[in-house]
């Protein structure tokens, strides 16, 4: 199987997937998406005052460390618990952003897709079809365990979240459903994401090579065998194109150039390489 990631050639980060073989793991907080990743739990659900204090009881046992390394006493730590049990829906935005933040540091996503000839892709990030698509051979990712899991994204048929329950927030379904189902706007992608789960580390060692915090964790390198095709745009320049060829020669990888099919609204490619 083959997943294709769009790139444009003016991007030097851009460049680097194809020059040295990088691909980088986003924080869901970057993503061009502003729900991806971010399907709310729906605290209506916790509809008995008995599932408000289980949720409640949850939340406190994950914070009260924090809170007591910050100073808070028994009798504050108290208030905030009933004020959360009183308060539980107006502290929504609260609870999901406390998820949500924590998420962003230890969930890394790779956006792939299952087809290089999709218009719009080239169109949104190739920078109008200036650029490049490179294939990655997923049975090398696999062999090299580069990634901890990777599936396709599925898309709802309407614009409501599904329902979460609060009390499952920690259950596997739960996370799969966040992170590998997206708004029906996107179907075009045909998006296939690879994810990885960083370390958890103290922010204040920012030397070490682990460190979740550090930008440079999130890129990996793969081994040229890893990359099985390279398309070049309709409308790259033909000093890019040369450009994009020659690095591909060096490692032996497949080159193809788009081009229009006659009388269709799609694309084609021919071998160059």
């Amino acid at each position: 199987m083959i997943l294709y990631k769009y790139r444009n050639w003016f991007d030097e980060y851009h460049k680097n997937v194809l020059r040295k073989n990088e691909l980088y793991f986003s924080s869901p907080k970057d993503l061009n998406d502003p729900f991806d990743c971010r399907i709310t739990q729906n605290l209506d659900l916790l509809n008995t005052s008995e599932k408000e204090k289980q949720y409640v009881d949850y939340f406190m046992k994950h914070t009260k460390d924090f809170l007591f390394k910050n100073g808070a006493k028994p009798n504050e730590i108290t208030a905030i618990e009933k004020g959360l049990i009183d308060n539980l829906k107006d502290n929504q935005i609260l609870f999901d952003n406390m998820y949500f933040d924590e998420q962003d540091i230890f969930l890394g996503i790779l956006s792939l897709s299952c087809s290089w000839n999709i218009t719009l892709m080239w169109s949104h990030y190739t920078n109008n079809h200036t650029g490049y698509c490179i294939g990655l051979n997923k049975e090398k990712l696999d062999e090299y365990k580069l990634y901890l899991h990777g599936d396709v994204v599925k898309y709802y048929p309407d614009d409501r979240f599904p329902d979460i329950d609060p009390l499952k927030i920690t259950d596997i379904s739960t996370a799969y459903l966040q992170i590998f189902h997206k708004a029906y706007h996107w179907e075009y992608e045909c998006e296939y994401r690879l994810i990885r789960a960083f370390e958890t580390l103290n922010p204040e060692e920012p030397e070490s090579p682990t460190n979740p915090f550090l930008n440079v964790e999130r890129r990996i390198y793969v081994p040229d065998d890893c990359i099985a095709e390279v398309i070049i745009g309709l409308n790259t320049s033909p000093e890019d194109e040369k450009e994009i060829i020659c690095y591909s020669k060096k490692k032996n990888i497949k080159v193809y150039k788009a081009k229009k099919v006659p009388h269709y609204f799609k694309l084609d490619r021919v071998e160059l390489l």
